[in-house]
């Protein structure tokens, strides 16, 4: 299996990462908010699964021989960074409805969603939690802040992999966007 192959699903296998782990931090944060995204969010995490999984079956089924990582699996600067930069976003968020409505909730989702995507669509999902957008808007910066996480992975990979990755991980990744937009046309 080729460097580049392995990079592809590694980008792929990440974007279905941040799809589950948002799901998991919109349910703690807003159930009612989780019921009306998640089956966009699964549409997309089954397809890049199987944008991972399918075209990579020999290399799945070689034992793995790489040695795990040495150090702590819990690092306190980084995990401080994170809670950071999620209090921020909320605080962000909450600041901006107030002061522009419901499209400035909307718009530093998004503009959150460049650096991490789980922190703009949790930032919505707290909002909407508390009473202070409605879950409409919540739903629109959750799609926001996701879309425009796409767009930074889709700039790294062309800026760092060249060409050959960054077409791949669009093409790639077009595939799940569209079926989260189905997912969640067949539930609005």
């Amino acid at each position: 299996l080729t460097r580049r192959r392995l990079a592809r699903a590694a980008a792929l296998a990440s974007s279905v990462a941040t799809l589950v782990q948002t799901g998991l931090g919109v349910d703690v944060a807003d159930t009612d908010l989780l019921r009306e995204i998640w089956p966009a969010m699964a549409a997309g995490s089954v397809v890049l699964a199987l944008l991972v999984v399918v075209p990579n079956q020999a290399m799945l089924r070689r034992p793995a021989a790489v040695e795990p990582p040495a150090g702590r699996p819990f690092e306190l600067l980084p995990a401080l960074a994170v809670a950071g930069v999620l209090s921020a976003a909320i605080l962000g968020s909450r600041w901006a409805s107030d002061v522009f409505g419901d499209g400035g909730a909307v718009l530093v989702s998004g503009l959150i969603g460049f650096a991490d995507a789980q922190s703009g669509v949790l930032s919505a999902a707290t909002l909407a939690e508390r009473g202070d957008i409605p879950m409409s808007t919540a739903v629109v910066a959750s799609g926001v802040a996701l879309a425009t996480n796409t767009v930074t992975k889709l700039v790294l990979a062309w800026t760092i992999g060249g060409r050959w990755f960054g077409a791949r991980i669009g093409a790639a990744i077009l595939l799940p966007a569209a079926a989260g937009a189905v997912g969640r046309a067949l539930v609005a």
